[in-house]
């Protein structure tokens, strides 16, 4: 029940406009790079 909720609280707001897809798609790019650099071996923040 709650995550039906969340749905649609989330659907809300991308329909409001308020959900910025720019920030969302360099949240996850920032995690891929960040998760192979782990793979590779490599630290970074």
């Amino acid at each position: 029940m709650k995550s039906n909720q969340w749905k649609i609280r989330n659907v809300n707001i991308v329909h409001k406009g308020e959900f910025k897809f720019e920030d969302y798609l360099e949240r996850k790019l920032k995690r891929m790079i960040a998760e192979e650099s782990r793979r590779l071996g490599i630290t970074k923040n």
